[in-house]
Formats: C-alpha cells, structure tokens, sequence
C-alpha cells in the first residue's frame, strides 16, 4: 500500500492556498516546486525539491 501523501498546508504569508507544480531539473529530469497561488504574494517556489512528498513536508514544516 502506498503512503498517503501529506495534506498541503495555507500560506504562511497570506493564508492562500499553495500548490505543488512540476518544474524541470538539474539532478533528475523531474522536481517540484510549491508555493502561494496569489501571484502578489511573496510566498513564491524558491526550492526545487526531487519528490512531491519532499516539497509538501517542507512547505508544512516551515515558520509561519
């Protein structure tokens, strides 16, 4: 069985809601970003991450 993947938590900024997009890679051909849908927010994907899970458990572990 395959583990769920984690609920995507609020921006921590604006309180908008993120999501996690596909973005081309340098170690692997696939990575992903996340960050604030609201474009004036600053909350913007500023690390690329190798999987999903990866990006989701440092979005929701971040400061807010």
């Amino acid at each position: 069985m395959t583990p769920k993947t984690p609920a995507l938590k609020t921006c921590p900024f604006c309180g908008g809601e993120a999501s996690v997009k596909q973005a081309p890679g340098i170690s692997s051909p696939v990575m992903f970003t996340i960050g604030c849908l609201d474009e004036s927010c600053i909350g913007f994907p500023a690390t690329k991450f190798q999987t999903r899970k990866d990006a989701i458990a440092a979005w929701n572990k971040r400061a807010s």
